[in-house]
């Protein structure tokens, strides 16, 4: 230990040795300045790549640890011809000018919305009016708006338009939904969109977003953000602080939050046509629940251009105190006239402490490599207590769970003039040990190590680019010293075309095995009331999955853009539900819900979104159309061609916004069933003035009912129909409030820290 961190502190000096800040001014032909100009510095005579930076609004730029010899600075810019000029025993400030290209560009511009896109990165920059009324990441991203993303900033949720995830980083740092939404916008510069980025700090991340935001060179900036919903309450508290001092950066976040529902259940009818058994089952269950979350992280972190180390360490302690149900049964048996009816009561307590660091690195090496690394290690503590009490018997489902992860996902990558390569390794080691009381006793210990090293690369000529990883994983499960072991491959690869000034065109496809959850597969039975129970298969086996998609961009003027998407997914023999009969207690039958490998699941999906600013950019309007086609075979049929649409309204006037919402019912086919979801719709007012802001939201304003969504399933021996309750479709009002404050001196901040994560749970579910 003492070693390695000897040769830290050795490669920290010999960086910084010999070196100073340099910094300038890049102008046009006619000195206007020339903002978000790309700068990179190289070494000259060891041909090493020194850092990058972009300029700000008055075309500055500045980037620190430059060697005191002979460099050459290329700075590059949407418009302009490339510019290299090399330097030795130059003073500051540097003035370099730009000359306007005379010819067609390989880069696309994109006026609307001050977006520039350019290769496999959409960079959008807010405005001054966007981002004082914005409270938090989620709603500046919802209010600029981005037209290749889908925002939820209710849901806080961000997805592409074809339903991929999108990891969120805030200056190259993966962030948090509690980080996002405790941004300070008046200090957002831009956010950008990449696909397949090839810059190590986002660490072969397939759809990033990368918002960047001030630094401060001595001083920080207190956030104090809550949000409460009305009629059916729940509430969001939190403060952040950040401050810096030189090149160190300290964090402190800290936050509860809690959500009480009085309409939660379920109706719901199976029907099970076995050999043996035919059984028609109807239940009704309705009550009240509340769940309550505190946590706390910190983080310090050194950032230089050649060298990033951040370490975290957080907590958090999750409750559960009722969830509390009630109703009745009815079954009916095909050898009886007259149904069996008895009313029923459960109760369930949960609770859990988790404990997690987190550390990220970055080094910037000589001979043009990188290495980044992602080390975390988590702990979790799992108490649930559950009863079901009916016809005078009682089940008892105690659990006692102690969960632990070891993860590393680090990359050594090299980089030339138009292509990087490299080697990225992933690895992970999961620990759990759980004790079921009660009614099935049992013991289950299941340790899972995971190991998965990959290649990647990274190819940019001009306007053509591809950029890909190809790996093999390895997985060694063990459940109760039964081991199992798993080889399957993954690839993933993209790229584009840059037509010309109005077209893109972009592509990805992806082959892989998918895996299982630990609940998944652990062995053991739980009752879940007098008539069936849930199991583990721990003999389920990984599946296939094939995922091409295209996506195609077009700006026919400066107020409108237009995204054109496609893409299909195909599933071989994945893990799907599995019911049996299974003699218990020697004088009844009961129904025992399972997994196994069977049947194909395929999903085509395309549509067309597009973007509108009116009146000089002060009103607009974002609609989206998605058509899925379904098909499903194995144990279930289906055929299915669900239309999605939604719209979104924005209007500013001085310091407020108005905003509308509207998303149509909706249907999807997942593996394991098909579930429909109601309508949504919301409408938002807000103010702001840069340090305070208010929003305050009304939601589905005319549903009384407190239906979220309806669940379906239809094969052969199970069919079953399960109407969901709970708050999250039934009309409610949100108050947001957030007031901000910064002091000392700011130039550009870097990012923020994130509530700790936990460890993933085995319990079979």
């Amino acid at each position: 230990m003492i070693r390695l961190l000897s040769i830290v502190i050795m490669i920290t000096i010999s960086s910084t040795a010999f070196s100073r800040d340099i910094y300038g001014y890049i102008k046009d032909g006619k000195g206007t300045p020339v903002p978000n100009a790309d700068v990179r510095i190289m070494q000259k005579h060891r041909s090493i790549f020194i850092g990058q930076t972009v300029t700000d609004s008055i075309g500055m730029f500045r980037v620190g640890n430059v060697p005191e010899d002979t460099i050459t600075i290329n700075v590059s810019s949407v418009g302009f011809e490339l510019k290299e000029v090399e330097l030795y025993n130059y003073s500051c400030p540097l003035h370099i000018i730009l000359l306007e290209k005379v010819h067609a560009l390989d880069e696309v511009t994109v006026t609307a919305n001050s977006t520039v896109l350019y290769k496999n990165k959409v960079s959008f920059f807010p405005s001054k009016k966007e981002k004082k009324i914005s409270n938090g990441g989620y709603n500046l991203l919802y209010n600029m708006p981005i037209s290749v993303l889908s925002v939820n900033p209710l849901l806080k949720s961000i997805t592409t338009n074809m339903g991929d995830g999108v990891e969120v980083f805030i200056n190259g740092i993966p962030a948090s939904s509690v980080e996002v939404q405790n941004i300070r916008t008046e200090d957002v510069k831009k956010v950008e969109y990449l696909e397949q980025p090839s810059d190590p700090r986002f660490n072969n991340a397939r759809y990033a977003l990368n918002i960047v935001v001030a630094r401060y060179d001595r001083g920080g900036y207190t956030k104090i953000d809550g949000q409460q919903r009305f009629v059916t309450p729940s509430g969001n508290y939190s403060v952040y602080t950040h401050y810096e001092l030189g090149k160190m950066a300290y964090d402190l976040l800290g936050g509860f939050e809690y959500d009480k529902q009085s309409h939660f259940g379920e109706r719901s009818n199976t029907v099970y046509n076995f050999p043996n058994l035919t059984m028609d089952k109807s239940d009704y269950k309705m009550g009240k629940t509340k769940t309550k979350q505190g946590y706390a992280t910190f983080r310090a972190k050194y950032v230089s251009d050649s060298m990033t180390i951040a370490n975290s360490v957080g907590v958090q302690i999750n409750r559960t105190p009722y969830r509390n149900l009630s109703g009745n049964t009815s079954i009916m048996l095909e050898d009886r006239e007259v149904p069996d009816e008895f009313t029923f009561e459960s109760h369930r307590d949960e609770r859990y402490y988790s404990f997690e660091w987190n550390g990220d690195y970055f080094l910037r090496l000589k001979n043009n490599f990188d290495l980044t690394s992602e080390l975390t290690a988590s702990y979790m503590k799992t108490s649930q207590d559950y009863d079901y009490s009916a016809l005078g018997q009682s089940i008892l489902n105690d659990i006692e769970e102690d969960a632990w992860n070891f993860k590393v996902n680090a990359t050594l990558r090299k980089r030339l003039k138009a292509v990087s390569f490299g080697l990225n390794l992933i690895s992970s080691y999961n620990g759990n040990t759980i004790h079921y009381l009660g009614t099935t006793p049992s013991n289950v210990k299941v340790t899972d190590w995971y190991v998965m090293p990959r290649l990647v690369f990274n190819l940019s000529t001009g306007k053509f680019r591809v950029n890909g990883n190809v790996g093999v994983s390895y997985e060694e499960a063990t459940y109760n010293g039964l081991r199992e072991v798993y080889f399957f491959p993954k690839s993933f690869i993209s790229g584009g075309w840059n037509f010309d000034t109005k077209n893109a065109l972009s592509f990805s496809f992806e082959y892989s095995m998918f895996g299982n959850s630990l609940g998944m597969k652990s062995p053991n039975m739980v009752m879940t009331d007098n008539e069936t129970a849930i199991k583990g298969n721990p003999e389920l086996k990984n599946f296939h999955f094939i995922s091409p998609s295209v996506s195609y961009k077009f700006v026919p003027n400066k107020q409108a853009t237009i995204n054109v998407f496609s893409r299909w997914q195909y599933f071989r023999r994945p893990s799907v539900f599995v019911w049996e009969p299974m003699a218990y207690d020697n004088d009844r039958t009961i129904i025992v819900r399972s997994y196994t490998n069977a049947g194909y699941l395929s999903n085509l999906r395309f549509g067309i979104s597009g973007t509108l600013r009116l009146f000089d950019n002060n009103f607009f309007v974002k609609g989206t159309l998605t058509q899925n086609y379904f098909k499903q075979g194995g144990q279930t049929e289906v055929n299915s061609w669900p239309v999605s649409l939604s719209a979104q309204v924005n209007y500013y006037i001085k310091d407020f916004s108005i905003s509308a919402f509207w998303e149509k019912s909706s249907k999807n086919v997942s593996i394991f069933e098909t579930r429909k979801w109601p309508q949504n719709y919301f409408l938002a007012l807000s103010y702001g003035n840069g340090n305070f802001i208010a929003t305050f939201t009304c939601r589905n304003v005319l549903n009384n009912s407190w239906r979220t969504s309806e669940s379906l399933y239809h094969s052969i021996p199970v069919n079953y129909n399960i109407l969901n309750l709970g708050n999250e479709y039934h009309r409610s009002f949100v108050l947001s409030l957030s007031y901000s404050f910064s002091y000392g001196k700011k130039t550009n901040m870097k990012d923020r820290i994130n509530k700790s994560g936990i460890p993933n749970t085995a319990i079979v579910e």
